[in-house]
């Protein structure tokens, strides 16, 4: 049986132990730009309603943003996006 003084020994260890221990790493940082959802050009032409032709022609003349990521080519959602909302305003 153990007795009061071995029962203070063992949680003053125990404490110790905790002392020594590291701090938790941080957390990981809240998703943000890198991790949006991008669209291939098939995928991007039908969210806007248009063909993939005039979808190319408009990257290519800089109206809407493109992605390149190795060899493909990809749109964001939000520069999608930000491409209607500047045709509603015209």
């Amino acid at each position: 049986m153990s007795t009061l003084a071995d029962i203070s020994a063992a949680l003053r260890d125990l404490a110790d132990m905790i002392d020594r221990l590291e701090p938790a790493p941080a957390p990981p940082p809240p998703l943000g730009p890198a991790l949006r959802r991008l669209f291939p050009y098939a995928e991007a032409a039908a969210y806007l309603g248009i063909s993939k032709r005039t979808l190319a022609r408009l990257g290519t003349e800089g109206e809407i943003r493109k992605t390149v990521i190795g060899h493909r080519v990809l749109f964001a959602q939000e520069d999608l996006d930000e491409y209607v909302d500047r045709l509603e305003r015209a």
